[in-house]
């Protein structure tokens, strides 16, 4: 996301939900799509988080981020105000993995559910990854 819109508060700048068989889905500039897993190569660091939850509410997150595609990108994030819906007609990257594993009945994932003076109202990729209910996996350069 940095290298779309050259800033974005926190250390991890984007984010994207594995889906299985090689791919991830991810809301980008040009709206929700389903990407090759290895588009991360592009990436100059990656960062593998897990949502501490059941596998039924992972699978249930991929399948409903599925019903997503096509949806164009939201931009409402950039006002310092930002917001973030679930059911909403548009999605940024980390309202996209967030608002999934809400609708799936997992755990809020937003490190700061409100409003803060570092994030506004919207959730940032960094929110998810500090987030108690997500830890690390893997990281790479």
């Amino acid at each position: 996301m940095e290298d779309m819109l050259g800033f974005v508060v926190g250390y991890w700048h984007h984010a994207a939900m594995y889906i299985g068989n090689g791919q991830m889905i991810e809301a980008w500039k040009d709206g929700v799509r389903i990407v090759p897993v290895d588009m991360v190569k592009k990436a100059s660091e990656v960062g593998v988080y897990r949502v501490k939850t059941t596998d039924t509410v992972r699978i249930n997150a991929i399948n409903w981020a599925k019903t997503k595609v096509g949806l164009p990108y939201d931009y409402k994030w950039l006002t310092y105000i930002g917001g973030k819906e679930v059911e909403g007609s548009s999605y940024y990257c980390s309202e996209l993995i967030w608002a999934a594993y809400l609708k799936a009945g997992g755990p809020d994932i937003d490190q700061n559910p409100g409003c803060t003076l570092r994030y506004g109202c919207s959730v940032a990729p960094q929110e998810l990854a500090d987030d108690a209910d997500t830890y690390l996996v893997a990281q790479a350069k």
